[in-house]
């Protein structure tokens, strides 16, 4: 074999073993690919299910994600749990940016507030010094610092800032409106007696204002300024309240002697009880025709002894103290709205009244001017000090029973007292923007009484007709006998005053029962005569017997529609004679018609 031959034989040795190295090579490469592979599949499998998601197959023997039934679980995969993170921190950064901007809100929203409320009480309180609002504000300048560092703290700071400033203010709003229901609570007892808090009542040493102030030092009024502003009137209103007010005096006054006049009306009243001296027993008398509680009160006044005023306190003291302190009231209310004292008040009323009685020339002018003079006066010993200054003028005389008779111009001295008393009665019957009393309203007043009502009025005066009339029976040519009695119809007081009876067997028509009576005769004596059953009318048929039979009489023969008729016309006529009668026993002013009237009217008042 040639050199050449083994030469190619070892290098085609060689040749076999680089090749089959090169496969051996090539083989570990492949299965090393395949081991990278089969790990990077399982890493791939771990890392998008997560480890705990991974199982070996048992059949394969390569690894594989577990089935639902094998358990598994979503929330063990690394994506699940990136996301989550990713999740925390974001919602982390958008709760912090809500905590932001939520704070932020809340801050504007109190300095909003703050400012509100001030305004209001800024709009409501004018008055009300700023230092009490804005002044007390605290600084909250500082609210943005360390925001871009996500510190909430300055905000927070200046939040408890404004709310302690808000809450200021309200306590400050509620006591300044306490302070307006304190005033309404407080104006009775300062406003006086006209019921308006005058200047000096609010402003003055002793006013509401100044006892406050003293009472809660340091703290704003301006609740208190605003009431009384509100309430505020001008001196013209104030001056027509106090003249309202006097006049409301006069009238409580006035009442008063009403009603001790009542008092002294009673049935069981007797002067003669409470003094037995005759000349004050006249005097009273005299007193009691007074219809003006102020004439009363200065002929009282103007008495030197005293007397005369204590014998009516004797009489009622309560209502004679109640009299004197509505008329002193009116003096007081006077000098409350000058602003000064009762003392200073009547020292310039004095020093006026001085001035003028220089200037006057009789007594006659002396007295208007001391009536004019003493109407604003409240003290009684001012009064007699001013009349002391009229005697002194008239050289000293005492001129007390000139001027009772000056009071007393109008006074009739024969009148009885009890006369006098009862006379009162009279003025709730006259008519407003009227002087006399009307006879109209004194007949209806007694008609609204029926028979069982008057009973006691008759007792007591004997002046009315009988509910029941004796008669004698009917004429004979209409039925024969009839009835010995027939009822008045529609018997009242008012129909039946001023007749008379004594005990049904003696008994008199009043006015109204005679002339309605006439009138219903007179209608049966028509319808007769229409008929003409003989040719001319008939006493037979129309009667002469009793007149008071003619009603029934029309009734039962001719209807209740003729009879009607007949009524209506003889009940006006009865009324107009009634009111006509009582119109002139007004008129007479005495006798025993217009005693029994005034006793009735007087009983008439108590029920």
């Amino acid at each position: 074999m040639a050199l050449a031959d083994v030469f190619q034989m070892i290098l085609a040795q060689q040749a076999a073993e680089e090749r089959k190295e090169e496969r051996s090579q090539e083989t570990a490469l492949a299965l090393l690919q395949l081991d990278i592979s089969q790990g990077r599949y399982e890493d791939q499998l771990s890392s998008t299910y997560g480890a705990g998601n991974i199982v070996v197959d048992d059949v394969t023997g390569r690894p594989r994600m577990k089935s639902a039934k094998e358990g598994f679980d979503i929330t063990l995969s690394p994506d699940y749990q990136m996301k989550k993170e990713i999740s925390s921190i974001e919602e982390d950064k958008y709760l912090k940016g809500i905590e932001l901007q939520g704070t932020i809100n809340m801050y504007d929203r109190k300095i909003e507030e703050r400012e509100r409320v001030a305004a209001t009480l800024r709009s409501e309180y004018s008055g009300l010094d700023d230092k009490f609002i804005s002044g007390n504000f605290q600084d909250v300048t500082n609210a943005y610092n360390d925001l871009d560092s996500g510190d909430l703290g300055s905000m927070r700071s200046s939040i408890k800032k404004l709310n302690q400033d808000i809450a200021a203010l309200n306590v400050l709003s509620t006591t300044l409106k306490g302070q307006e229901a304190y005033y309404k609570g407080q104006e009775a007892g300062y406003a006086g007696l006209t019921g308006i808090i005058d200047p000096s009542e609010f402003y003055g040493p002793e006013g509401m204002l100044p006892e406050y102030e003293e009472q809660h030092p340091g703290m704003p009024t301006a609740g208190l300024e605003k009431a009384y502003i509100a309430g505020l009137v001008t001196p013209r209103l104030r001056e027509k309240a106090m003249e309202e007010q006097q006049m409301t005096s006069r009238q409580k006054a006035q009442q008063g002697w009403t009603d001790l006049m009542d008092v002294m009306r009673t049935e069981d009243f007797d002067i003669s009880n409470y003094t037995e001296d005759e000349s004050l027993q006249q005097e009273w008398s005299e007193v009691i025709q007074q219809k003006d509680y102020e004439a009363v009160i200065n002929n009282l006044d103007a008495e030197p002894t005293g007397k005369l005023k204590a014998l009516f306190y004797s009489i009622n003291d309560n209502i004679m103290s109640a009299i004197e302190g509505h008329h002193k009231d009116i003096g007081n209310l006077r000098s409350e709205f000058e602003g000064i004292d009762v003392a200073r008040y009547n020292s310039e009323v004095e020093e006026k009244f001085i001035t003028e009685l220089d200037t006057v020339k009789s007594k006659k002018q002396a007295f208007l001017l001391y009536d004019r003079t003493i109407k604003n006066l409240s003290s009684s010993q001012e009064k007699k000090d001013f009349f002391k200054a009229i005697e002194d003028k008239f050289d000293g005389l005492n001129l007390h029973p000139a001027y009772v008779d000056h009071l007393n111009e109008d006074v009739d001295k024969g009148k009885s007292p009890y006369i006098s008393l009862r006379e009162g009665t009279l003025e709730s019957f006259v008519p407003v923007g009227g002087k006399e009393p009307s006879a109209e309203a004194i007949y209806e007043a007694l008609d609204r009484l029926g028979p069982t009502e008057t009973e006691w009025i008759d007792e007591a005066t004997w002046a009315l007709s009988d509910p029941t009339v004796w008669t004698g029976g009917t004429p004979p040519g209409l039925g024969g006998f009839g009835d010995l009695s027939v009822d008045r119809p529609g018997h009242t007081a008012g129909k039946a005053f001023f007749g008379g009876t004594l005990g049904g067997l003696m008994d008199t028509d009043s006015p109204y029962y005679d002339a309605y009576y006439n009138s219903m005769q007179e209608s049966l004596k028509n319808l007769v005569s229409e008929e003409d059953p003989l040719g001319e009318p008939d006493w037979l048929f129309y009667g002469t017997a009793e007149e008071s039979h003619a009603g029934n009489i029309i009734k039962d023969r001719y209807g209740d529609i003729m009879y009607s008729r007949a009524h209506e016309v003889a009940d006006k006529l009865g009324r107009d004679a009634q009111i006509k009668e009582i119109n002139q026993v007004l008129k007479d002013g005495s006798g025993e018609d217009y005693n029994d009237l005034l006793k009735a009217l007087s009983m008439l008042e108590k029920r």
